[in-house]
């Protein structure tokens, strides 16, 4: 449909999938801590997927990362989320 070889998961379900697993993570499941997320939605996630996330670097109030599909590539680049 509209295109595209496959089902794909939508932009905000790859985004969603990440910021779930930093918030159970880094912030013991709470959802209020975080103050702000963005990045850039790079590459299409054919279904089924297997994603991976990397956290890449971490301060005292935010954290980098990206979402990487089977095949290596970035799915989601230059992501970060703000928390307190």
């Amino acid at each position: 449909a509209a295109g595209f070889p496959d089902i794909i998961l939508h932009g905000t379900a790859t985004l969603a999938l990440a910021v779930s697993r930093i918030v159970d993570e880094l912030l013991s499941g709470d959802p209020t801590r975080v103050t702000r997320i963005g990045g850039r939605f790079t590459g299409m996630v054919l279904m089924p997927a297997v994603l991976s996330l990397e956290m890449r670097w971490q301060s005292a109030s935010h954290l980098g990362f990206v979402m990487i599909n089977e095949a290596g590539e970035e799915v989601f680049s230059q992501g970060f989320i703000g928390y307190r």
